[in-house]
Formats: C-alpha cells, sequence, structure tokens
C-alpha cells in the first residue's frame, strides 16, 4: 500500500501525466462510443504519439484509453445497437431496449456504475497481484519479468496502478454525466461522413495490430457476415461473445478432461459445474418458454 501511495504521489508530481491520464479517459470514450471502433483501434493509431512522450506518461496514456474505450463502448451498445467493443455486446441486448423504452439515461447510468464497480475490483486484483510477485521476488523466487527489481521500474509501475485508478474515476465522471451528451453529439454527425471515417478507421486498425493484409481481408469478411446477420435477423451480439469465449471455454474443458479420471462426467460430479450446467439449462429452457409464448400471442395483436 505505501508503494501505491508512492505511485500516486510520483503521477501527482508530473502535471503531464496526469494531463494525459484525463485526456486518455476522454479520448477513449469517444473512440469507444463510435460504432464500429474499438480500444484496441484507439491504441494502435495513437501508440506513434507515445513515442514522444516519458515512459509514465505514454503508459498512463495508452492504459486509461483501454479502459476508458471498453466503457465508451457501451455508448454505442445503448444509443445505437452497435456495441463499439466486443465487451459490450451484452449490453447492447438490454441496453438499447432501454433506449426504445425513453430509458437511454438510466441505462447509461447503469452501465457506468458497473464499468466503474468492475474496472475498480480488477485493478485492485492486479495492483495485490502484483504485491505478491514483489514478495517473491523479496524472497529470491522469480516469477516473470523482473520489474520489481530497481526502484525506478517499481515506481513505475505503481504510478501506472495510481494513472488507472485515477482513469477509471475519470471516465466514470465523464460518462455518468455526459455519456448522454457524447451520444447525441456522435448521433448529430452525417452518417455520410461518419460511416466512411469508421470504415477507413476500422481498416487502418485491423492492418496496423500486425502490419498484415490477412488481418484486413478477415476484418472485411466478417464485416460482411455481420452484414447478412443483421439482414436475416440472426443475433449478431451473440455470435460475437461466443466468439470471445470460445478460446477460453475450449482451454477450460481440455483442462478439464486432462484432470478428470471420469471424463465427462467431472462436469455433473463436481458440485459447481453441475451448478453452472444447471443454471444454463434453467435459463434455456425459459427463454425457449418465453420466445414460443410471445409468438403465440403475435397472431392475437394483428389485427384482421
Amino acid at each position: 500500500m505505501l508503494d501505491l501511495m508512492a505511485g500516486f504521489a510520483h503521477l501527482f508530481s508530473d502535471g503531464q501525466a496526469v494531463f494525459f491520464t484525463f485526456l486518455a479517459a476522454f479520448v477513449g470514450i469517444i473512440f469507444g462510443a463510435l460504432p464500429g471502433l474499438t480500444a484496441s483501434a484507439a491504441i494502435a493509431m495513437l501508440l506513434p504519439l507515445s513515442f514522444h512522450l516519458g515512459p509514465l506518461q505514454a503508459l498512463a496514456f495508452l492504459y486509461v484509453i483501454g479502459k476508458s474505450g471498453r466503457y465508451g463502448g457501451s455508448i454505442a451498445a445503448i444509443l445505437f445497437n452497435t456495441p463499439g467493443t466486443a465487451a459490450s455486446a451484452a449490453t447492447m441486448q438490454d441496453g438499447y431496449p432501454m433506449t426504445q423504452r425513453g430509458e437511454a439515461g438510466k441505462a447509461l447510468k447503469t452501465a457506468t456504475l458497473a464499468s466503474i464497480v468492475g474496472d475498480y475490483i480488477g485493478e485492485i486484483i492486479l495492483i495485490f497481484g502484483a504485491v505478491l510477485i514483489g514478495v517473491f521476488l523479496i524472497h529470491g523466487i522469480q516469477v516473470g519479468p523482473a520489474i520489481f527489481d530497481t526502484p525506478y521500474s517499481r515506481q513505475l509501475i505503481y504510478s501506472l496502478f495510481a494513472a488507472g485508478l485515477l482513469g477509471i474515476a475519470a471516465y466514470g465522471a465523464i460518462g455518468y454525466w455526459f455519456g448522454p451528451y457524447i451520444g447525441k453529439m456522435i448521433a448529430y454527425l452525417p452518417t455520410r461522413l461518419l460511416y466512411p471515417f469508421i470504415f477507413v478507421t476500422a481498416i487502418a486498425a485491423s492492418y496496423s495490430s500486425r502490419a498484415s493484409i490477412l488481418d484486413v481481408a478477415v476484418a472485411l469478411l466478417f464485416g460482411i457476415i455481420g452484414y447478412a446477420m443483421r439482414r436475416t435477423e440472426f443475433s449478431a451480439a451473440a455470435f460475437v461473445i461466443a466468439f470471445v469465449l470460445a478460446k477460453n471455454m475450449e482451454e477450460a474443458f481440455r483442462q478439464a478432461l486432462l484432470l478428470s479420471d471420469n471424463g465427462l462426467l467431472i462436469f455433473v460430479t463436481e458440485p459447481v459445474a453441475a451448478s453452472f450446467l444447471a443454471v444454463g439449462f434453467a435459463v434455456m429452457i425459459y427463454r425457449s418458454i418465453s420466445v414460443m409464448r410471445h409468438k403465440r400471442k403475435l397472431p392475437d395483436a394483428t389485427p384482421s
């Protein structure tokens, strides 16, 4: 904790680092709120700027953009039914229907508070994990790159944590009070200017991540797939969520099978796994029944 306090002191002693932390909170929200753009795209596009900044200023700028950009995606998801980031695809499912009911402000504030709480919890866990690594290093146990070995690098890391905590507060305040205005500002942009800008930026971001034309082709292919899914009324949000989670799910599935002597039975014999399966099946059944009831009511609501 003393290291974190020292990190805050070092951060606030650098006026430019504080400025770029607040700037990153605003810039990240704008990029995330633009439909089709992401925090990763913002980082890729602004990475060259970091070469002209000091270490703390550059790291804080890009680190906070990643945080605020992921939150900004919820603005696009709620107001425009387009997830600004993959992480906000689930937000679209509940957020946009609230906008259609005239509850956009409530949805945005709820998303802001949820993002702040989740981000703070993740940041605190990350900080304490760093403290544990520091303890290992003190006892001579090498668990990774020795970033805590020198006073300078240790101070830099904790100053970065401080910038992350400050950045969360900054994007939270901006989003809570000005989120609806940011959405209105984007909505007023002419589509003839907005869509070409998003298209060019998305192509540039997909290329700049690995300097690969193949990545650009993949981005274009999935753009076509997303358009086809929208026209045929398939859930693009469900596809994005499944695409993001599939890799981790497959890795966890393989690990579970390797640790188990009973094969697939591990998922029903272990209480935690069985509970998750039961909840999943219950939600599927409840959702199916709700959809069928809704379809049965449609003919009655249609005038003859």
